[in-house]
């Protein structure tokens, strides 16, 4: 029997004995060593909550699964692979479609009957209403708390210390936190981002401002001596803003707040009147996101200009390390540039030879031919061993000998796939560099982020502008 162990802790059952990683890995191996199993992986999962299976380990091990080489997973409990009830008919399905068991070393479950199958399920209800349980009372507890006046256990605002479980003035950072406040009145956040950038200051992270964080900062009432409840939450998957939370005064003493409560009302009242006027584009910039700056990493921003003569729009990309966080020299440059230096990119990775598709002489017919003997001689052998035919010992060599074998021809066909979808897609840029100025902008950016994770390019020489204009020129390094 071909065993996959899967073993996980959340972050807060580290320090757990009797949940670490150590623990587990000695108890399941000593249980398929007491079962005559053969362990056929170990997938281990470190700091992962068991609440969906967006999970690295989970995902490979189901990949695995589907190999057919594995016969039973087993676990040290059942919450160890899922707290929920619908990511376990999904996992049971999947087992079940490729004949692999699931077993518990310290619960008792049979997967091969529908009673088994029941009880299971019983079980993750179980442990699924425990977490959203324990969610509700955690949710209902911290509510109480800010009613109270009491600050819920988080990290420290900027601007603060924690000293003997209570919030202390930190005076080098609270005299930028007056500072963002007072320039708010009459700058922007990005601008105020900026500056702190260029003078060095960081945040509490150690990073570099955004004017997200700064907003963070100005909307928040702690500068203001108050707490705030149901401010965000969450709908549709998509995170929303409550205009109306709840705010009680922080109840600690000797609290000294940064600003007053005029003031923060103010910034308030100020930050809703910006986002409400704020213009957003639904202009198409093809390059925008996901072109990088070779000089600090930092992302291209498509923008639009009004220029003169003839009030002409003047299309360009500036990167957000010098636009956003000023930390960056990289000059701007228009679309013009860039499509040229993409176009003249293209041309020369079409013109280079293809290193993967070299030396292909597998006939993938041949290939899936041979998976079929294979197939063929599994069942055969399967076939031989019930009717006693085969012994025991001799039955699971030629199994493994078959699943070897298996494995090489699957990695052929891989490889021989691999080389098929590269030369798919050098008829794609082909098609691409020759379409690409009968495209509009929408449909150019869907090509491009299609096509590509990133685009770094490198700005060889800054473009000028007057009555002899000259376009930048750059290069794509990667």
């Amino acid at each position: 029997m071909r065993c996959a162990i899967y073993i996980r802790v959340s972050t807060d059952e580290q320090a757990n004995e009797g949940f670490s990683i150590p623990a587990q890995k000695e108890r399941l191996r000593a249980f398929c060593k007491s079962q005559g199993w053969k362990i056929a992986g170990e997938y281990i999962e470190e700091g992962w909550s068991a609440k969906d299976l967006n999970r690295p380990q989970v995902q490979t091990l189901l990949k695995d699964i589907k190999t057919e080489n594995i016969d039973i997973i087993l676990v040290y409990r059942l919450d160890r692979l899922t707290r929920s009830v619908l990511d376990l008919y999904k996992l049971l399905d999947t087992f079940e479609k490729h004949g692999c068991h699931f077993k518990s070393a310290t619960e008792i479950y049979d997967t091969s009957t529908a009673s088994g199958r029941l009880f299971l399920t019983l079980i993750a209800s179980l442990a699924q209403w425990e977490r959203e349980n324990l969610a509700e009372r955690v949710k209902f507890g911290t509510r109480q708390m800010v009613e109270q006046g009491i600050r819920p256990g988080s990290p420290r605002p900027y601007g603060y210390d924690y000293k003997d479980g209570k919030l202390v003035v930190n005076k080098n950072e609270a005299k930028w936190v007056k500072w963002i406040f007072e320039k708010y009145i009459s700058t922007g956040a990005e601008t105020i981002a900026k500056e702190l950038n260029q003078m060095g200051i960081r945040n509490k992270k150690g990073d570099h401002w955004s004017g997200s964080s700064i907003r963070y900062i100005l909307d928040n009432p702690l500068y203001a001596g108050f707490l705030r409840w149901d401010y965000r939450g969450i709908s549709g998957g998509k995170r929303v803003f409550n205009d109306e939370p709840i705010l009680t005064e922080l109840q600690q003493e000797d609290f000294k707040p940064i600003i007053t409560k005029e003031v923060y009302e103010q910034t308030r009242s100020l930050l809703k009147e910006r986002h409400k006027n704020k213009i957003r584009s639904t202009t198409h910039y093809p390059f925008s996101t996901i072109l990088r700056c070779s000089e600090c990493g930092h992302k291209y921003i498509g923008r639009t200009e009004i220029r003169q003569p003839g009030n002409r729009k003047y299309r360009s990309y500036s990167c957000s390390g010098r636009r956003k966080y000023g930390i960056c020299n990289s000059s701007s440059f228009s679309e013009e540039s860039m499509n040229e230096a993409f176009l003249n990119s293209l041309e020369y990775t079409l013109d280079q030879p293809d290193e993967i598709a070299a030396d292909r002489d597998v006939d993938p017919v041949d290939l899936e031919q041979n998976i079929i003997k294979l197939q063929n001689k599994k069942e055969r052998a399967k076939e031989l061993y019930i009717e006693g035919d085969l012994s025991k010992n001799r039955y699971q060599e030629l199994m493994d000998g078959y699943a070897q074998e298996e494995k090489k021809l699957l990695e052929i066909m891989n490889e021989a796939d691999e080389q098929i979808s590269t030369e798919a897609i050098s008829e794609i840029l082909e098609n691409l560099k020759d379409e690409w100025n009968e495209l509009n902008f929408e449909n150019q950016k869907k090509a491009i982020h299609t096509l590509f994770e990133s685009i770094t390019v490198k700005v060889i020489k800054k473009g000028t502008a007057g009555k002899s204009p000259q376009p930048a020129v750059l290069e794509i390094t990667d």
